[in-house]
C-alpha cells in the first residue's frame, strides 16, 4: 500500500479541489481540535495569503488521485532567531490511511523541503500521549527542548 502513496508539493487550489477534502477536513477538526479555540475551520484566506508570500508550503499525500493527508509548513525568519526556522502550522493522514507510512513520509518530505528552503530547524508539535509524540520522543533527530502549554483566555 505505501507504494501507492505518493507525496508531493501542492497548491492551496489544488488541495482546495480535493473531492474528499470536506470530508478530511471533518475528520482532521475532529481529532485535532484544541480545547478552547473552538471549531477547526480553515481560514482559506489567510492561507491564500501566506502561500502568495512564500511563507506558507503545502506537501499532500495522494493515494492515487485521492488526498489522504497533508503538511502545510511555515518557512519563516523568526525575529528572535539569526536563520530561518520552520514549522509546521497542519499536519494530518486519514485513519485508514495509517499505519502505511504515509505521515512518516510526510514530516519527512517537510524536512527536506524545509532544508531546501535554507530553514535550519523544524519545530513540531504533537498533542500528549499521540502516535507522533511516541514517534518523535524515538527518535534521536528529533529533541524535546520545550512544552507548549495552552491557556484559554476567555
Amino acid at each position: 500500500m505505501t507504494d501507492a502513496i505518493i507525496i508531493r508539493p501542492c497548491t492551496l487550489a489544488e488541495i482546495k479541489r480535493a473531492p474528499n477534502i470536506g470530508a478530511l477536513l471533518e475528520e482532521y477538526a475532529r481529532e485535532v481540535a484544541t480545547e478552547g479555540l473552538g471549531k477547526a475551520v480553515p481560514q482559506w484566506w489567510l492561507y491564500h495569503r501566506m502561500e502568495s508570500t512564500g511563507l506558507l508550503h503545502v506537501l499532500g499525500a495522494f493515494s492515487g488521485d485521492t488526498l489522504i493527508g497533508f503538511i502545510t509548513l511555515v518557512v519563516m525568519q523568526r525575529p528572535h532567531y539569526e536563520g530561518l526556522v520552520a514549522s509546521y502550522e497542519s499536519f494530518f493522514v486519514a485513519a485508514e490511511f495509517r499505519r502505511t507510512g504515509a505521515g512518516t513520509r510526510l514530516l519527512r518530505a517537510a524536512e527536506a523541503l524545509a532544508q531546501s528552503l535554507g530553514a535550519l530547524g523544524l519545530f513540531v508539535n504533537a498533542g500528549i500521549g499521540s502516535r507522533l509524540e511516541r514517534m518523535l520522543e524515538a527518535s534521536p533527530a528529533y529533541r524535546n527542548t520545550h512544552r507548549v502549554f495552552f491557556r484559554r483566555l476567555t
